[in-house]
């Protein structure tokens, strides 16, 4: 029996948004009422709860926090580990070259181990009470990137999502704080390719794909859920694709060094005729801590003043000495450097040749011909830059920086070294 692809393709959608709906529903039972105490204290100083700050784009925000004019105290939450939380988040500020982060018995951020997942935050009751009593702002920025997992396995990050929804409402003030959620353009993998895609809701279709993508429509939802439902101020922030820190470190993971990567290992690199939108994290960091008081419900964060894939990809091409090639050349090596080998063999080339690992990934950019943006979806980014002058000054990209990240990536270990010399 012939099975038509078309309609297994609809029915899989179908199941996916149906998925996506009831996990919504799930989470979104009997928010509770806000109800400030009796005499609520008047409010002179932010007070912030933040979430992943060992991580790339939360390192960056703690950073941009501790320094920040009005800000009073930060409490900076963060899953469980053998290694002590100080000690690892002294170690994302290093590797992220925040040279200025500099942790003091008198800073003013108070580090927290919990588990998000258990009620209340598994919070010392202490600790509960004085969030509670003075939190202004939440910014929800744990997530776990993985694009190969089912939806189900992001159902304990939702809860924790909902966790952080019912702290906010059990505040003391006399509105509650205004949670920012740190949602990514992933949502929008089927938007438009030829349209700005606005900063508001979008329709589940937009986001089936990727349990990734799909569990951050569903936390969108969720939070405009309780905004109608209850006396949340939520704030939605779609950030597109960042180009690591300005000294150069980007995470090795991640798509773009995995190109690079394997682009030295096919000895030749993509030429494509596209605009890349990329944000510095600190960039990034910078307009979320400015846009944390804005009254609109969804924001859009990327780079302001795109640049052709040319500018950095020229400059990169002629450092590593490697020709330029159409990308269908280059993603036609690719996929032969996978054929015939041995599962052993395998995990031994992935290890210099990683972007096998996301070749569909890759594959996808080769579908989206009519794309402007390389590997995401054009963004209208009208209320961020409004809200946040940060944002319109900042420098396009340049082969400055993409030379400081060949130069991280060969101090690291991922790339090579070579008779260039290091900086």
């Amino acid at each position: 029996m012939t099975t038509c692809p078309t309609k297994t393709v609809l029915i899989d959608k179908h199941s996916a948004i149906s998925a996506m709906k009831l996990m919504v529903d799930k989470y979104s039972i009997q928010f509770p009422t806000h109800k400030p105490c009796e005499n609520p204290t008047s409010v002179h100083h932010d007070t912030l709860v933040i979430t992943g700050t060992t991580g790339s784009l939360g390192a960056a925000l703690l950073a941009e926090l501790m320094v920040a004019p009005n800000v009073a105290h930060i409490y900076a939450i963060n899953r469980k580990s053998q290694k002590p939380l100080l000690e690892r988040q002294m170690e994302a500020f290093q590797r992220m070259g925040l040279a200025n982060a500099v942790i003091q018995p008198s800073t003013n951020v108070t580090f927290i181990e919990a588990n998000m997942q258990e009620e209340n935050l598994g919070l010392e009751p202490e600790i509960l009470h004085k969030i509670r009593k003075s939190a202004t702002h939440i910014i929800h920025n744990a997530w776990p990137v993985n694009f190969n997992l089912s939806l189900q396995f992001f159902d304990q990050n939702v809860r924790s999502l909902r966790n952080l929804i019912d702290l906010a409402l059990s505040s003391h003030h006399a509105s509650p704080p205004r949670l920012i959620f740190i949602s990514s353009v992933g949502v929008l993998r089927h938007a438009c390719p030829s349209l700005p895609v606005k900063e508001g809701p979008v329709d589940p279709e937009i986001a089936v794909g990727s349990g990734y993508s799909e569990s951050k429509w569903v936390a969108e939802k969720l939070l405009d859920e309780a905004a109608s439902r209850s006396a949340l101020r939520p704030l939605v922030v779609r950030v597109g694709q960042l180009s690591g820190s300005r000294s150069g470190a980007w995470k090795e993971t991640e798509w773009f060094p995995s190109l690079i990567q394997s682009s030295v290992y096919l000895k030749c690199f993509p030429a494509v005729d596209k605009e890349i939108s990329w944000l510095p994290t600190e960039d990034a960091a910078r307009a979320l801590v400015e846009t944390k008081n804005t009254d609109v419900r969804y924001l859009h964060l990327a780079h302001p003043h795109p640049v052709n894939w040319s500018t950095i990809a020229n400059p990169i091409a002629t450092e590593l000495d490697l020709p330029l090639v159409p990308y269908t050349e280059w993603l036609s090596l690719l996929t032969k450097s996978r054929k015939g080998l041995e599962s052993k063999i395998e995990q031994e080339v992935v290890k210099v040749n990683s972007a096998l690992k996301l070749l569909d990934f890759f594959t996808q950019i080769s579908l989206a011909p009519e794309s402007r943006e390389m590997a995401m979806p054009r963004l209208d980014l009208s209320q961020a830059r409004s809200n946040s002058p940060a944002l319109n000054e900042v420098k396009p990209l340049s082969a400055d920086i993409a030379l400081k990240w060949i130069s991280y990536w060969r101090h690291s270990g991922f790339l090579p070294l070579d008779s260039a010399v290091l900086s």
